[in-house]
């Protein structure tokens, strides 16, 4: 790697910091957020229940599939509850 493009990553690095300043601070100067770590937070947390939801999707999608193929599994009311109660426990673990 030469020392042009070294130079062109790290130019493209704090375009890029500065692109995120900026964006911060519009939320900051619109009164959304006190801080700028205030916005990271908030952008952080979003994302993590971004990942989060997409995980279950994938999950539920897997489990169509799944079905789809027969591979399902009968389970009475009790079974029914159980399974639900650790899917909501899971979720909420996964969100906090």
């Amino acid at each position: 790697m030469d020392a042009g493009c070294g130079c062109a990553i790290l130019k493209i690095m704090a375009d890029l910091t500065q692109h995120i300043h900026e964006l911060a601070q519009e939320h900051v100067d619109g009164e959304h957020f006190a801080s700028q770590d205030e916005v990271l937070v908030a952008a952080l947390t979003l994302f993590k229940q971004y990942q989060t939801h997409q995980r279950l999707r994938d999950r539920l999608q897997l489990a169509s599939d799944q079905l789809d193929q027969g591979e399902g599994t009968d389970l009475d009311s009790d079974g029914l509850r159980q399974f639900f109660d650790s899917v909501k426990t899971e979720g909420r673990s996964a969100i906090l």
